[in-house]
C-alpha cells in the first residue's frame, strides 16, 4: 500500500470514528486526505467539540502528518451548549 492510499485508509477511519468518541460524537464530520493533508470539514455547534474533533484527528493520524481542522462552529440559537456557556 502506497502512502496516499494509506492517509486515504486513515481518513475513512478517523471520520467512522468521529461518530462513534465519546469526546467527539461527530456526524457530518467529513475528513478527506488531499496534498498531504487530512482535512476535517463539517459543522458543530461548540468550540469545545471542534477541539475534541481535532484531538481525535491528531491519535489517529500517523505522525508528521498535518491536520487542517476547517470545521466550522455555528451556534443553534437554544442549543444545551450555548445554554452552559451563558
Amino acid at each position: 500500500m502506497n502512502d496516499d492510499a494509506q492517509l486515504a485508509y486513515v481518513a475513512e477511519h478517523v471520520e467512522q470514528r468521529l461518530s462513534t468518541d465519546e469526546r467527539a460524537h461527530a456526524l457530518g464530520i467529513s475528513v478527506k486526505y488531499e496534498d498531504g493533508q487530512l482535512i476535517l470539514s463539517g459543522q458543530v455547534n461548540c468550540e469545545s467539540r471542534r477541539q475534541d474533533i481535532e484531538q481525535v484527528a491528531r491519535e489517529l493520524a500517523p505522525p508528521g502528518v498535518d491536520i487542517q481542522n476547517r470545521v466550522e462552529v455555528t451556534r443553534i440559537e437554544g442549543s444545551v451548549e450555548e445554554e452552559v456557556v451563558e
